[in-house]
Formats: structure tokens, C-alpha cells, sequence
């Protein structure tokens, strides 16, 4: 496969007709690196019903990051404690023990479940929204920090990470800093903001947000390479 916006391959991903459940796929990257596209994509795809997932339904909302976390917590949204981290992985989990419920002779159902979702607009997560799940099917989230937080990376089959692979021309210190670029373009109709005040938390907040995605990263390929088996099998695209 190709990716529409890409001028890098994407490695085929081959599946059997009835693979053995849960089929949770993990996609990773920094802030702009081009995850949601990817995973609607990807979710296209695939050859059998699949979920898009994203993280982003899970911030903390502005009430409560005020109360919890003070003006700190405003200014660094999108860092790691300003999302609810929990809740985040319990809902995953709810997904994947239904998945993994599966029949091994094919059939399976459908079930919606709860998950929020992010009203840019507004600028805050929105409730009440349902997602349908195929116990046969499969399901791609993307997230920054599903590598990060252990209790996440635990609940995906595979991880598929945004990025340059090791050797190529587009390292990761250069592939960051054309991300925050498209980022400073994209987030200038975020509400509440001024173009200043955009470039400054791009070049502040995204990036040290990124920083800790690419260490995620790194730690994880080291496991890999180590042949820890607790940790995700996957691949860069």
C-alpha cells in the first residue's frame, strides 16, 4: 500500500480471512507526522470491517484541567497529564476483551461502544459519541503516546510508527522540525489563540510533547531488539 500524502511506502499489511482475535492495531507518531490520515487509511484498507480510534476524545476537559492542573495544565495541553490516562485504557480494554471473545469459526457480532471524540471547534472533548466494533473485524488507534503508557501498549497486537526508519534520510531530529512547521500552519484557526501565541506553544509544548513520543519510540525499538516479548511487535512506515 501507499499512503495518499506520502512519498514513503507503507509495508503491505496481510491478514488472514479469519485471524485469530484481538486485532488491535497501534499507530504512533509526533504531533503532525500525519496519524489521523494514515489511520483512516489504513481503516480502508484492511479487508474486513474496521474501527478508527483516536486518543484525542481523551483529554481532560478545560473545567477540570483548571481545577486539577491550574493555568500550567491549560498552557501544556496535550502533554501527557492533561489527558485521562485511565479511563483512556480501560475503554481500549473494554474493546479488546470483546474482540478477543471472538468465534474461531468466523462469526462474530458488532457492539457500540462509548468513546469521545475531540470538537476542535470547541476545544474540548465531546461525550455520548459511539463507535461501532466487529468482534471479527479489526480496530486502528492512533495516539501519541500509546507506547508510553505501559498499560496501553500492552493492549495493542501490533504498532505501526510515523516516522523516518533508521537509515534513511528523514532522521527523527529532521522529520521534527518539519512537523512542528506543518503544526505552526495548522493550528492557526485553533480558537483562543494568536498567531504568536501559536508559534510559541508549538515551539514549546508540541515539541516537547514530540521529544517524549521519539523516546517512547526509541525505548520500544530497543525492547524489540532485545527480544523482550511484552512489547508490541511493529514496524516504521
Amino acid at each position: 500500500m501507499r499512503h495518499p500524502h506520502s512519498h514513503n511506502n507503507i509495508p503491505t499489511i496481510t491478514v488472514a480471512a479469519s485471524p485469530s482475535p484481538p486485532r488491535i492495531i497501534g499507530l504512533v507518531g509526533i504531533p503532525g507526522s500525519g496519524k489521523s490520515t494514515t489511520a483512516a487509511f489504513l481503516s480502508r484498507m484492511l479487508p474486513l470491517c474496521t474501527t478508527p480510534l483516536s486518543m484525542d476524545g481523551f483529554h481532560i476537559p478545560l473545567d477540570r484541567l483548571r481545577k486539577e492542573q491550574g493555568p500550567e495544565g491549560v498552557y501544556w495541553r496535550g502533554a501527557p497529564q492533561t489527558f485521562d490516562r485511565s479511563l483512556f485504557a480501560h475503554k481500549l480494554e473494554e474493546i479488546r476483551w470483546y474482540m478477543s471473545r471472538a468465534s474461531t469459526c468466523g462469526e462474530g457480532g458488532v457492539k457500540k461502544f462509548a468513546w469521545p471524540t475531540f470538537d476542535h471547534a470547541k476545544g474540548d472533548p465531546e461525550f455520548g459519541q459511539e463507535v461501532a466494533v466487529y468482534q471479527n473485524g479489526y480496530v486502528v488507534v492512533e495516539g501519541l503516546y500509546l507506547l508510553l503508557w505501559p498499560e496501553v501498549a500492552k493492549l495493542l497486537d501490533v504498532v505501526l510508527v510515523m516516522g523516518a526508519a533508521q537509515g534513511s534520510s528523514q532522521p527523527d531530529a529532521e522529520q521534527l522540525e518539519a512537523c512542528i512547521a506543518r503544526l505552526k500552519k495548522r493550528n492557526l484557526c485553533l480558537p483562543g489563540y494568536t498567531e504568536e501565541e501559536v508559534v510559541r506553544r508549538c515551539d514549546e509544548v508540541d515539541r516537547a510533547n514530540a521529544i517524549k513520543v521519539l523516546e517512547s519510540i526509541s525505548e520500544w525499538e530497543n525492547k524489540l531488539r532485545g527480544g523482550i516479548d511484552s512489547v508490541p511487535r511493529g514496524v516504521r512506515i
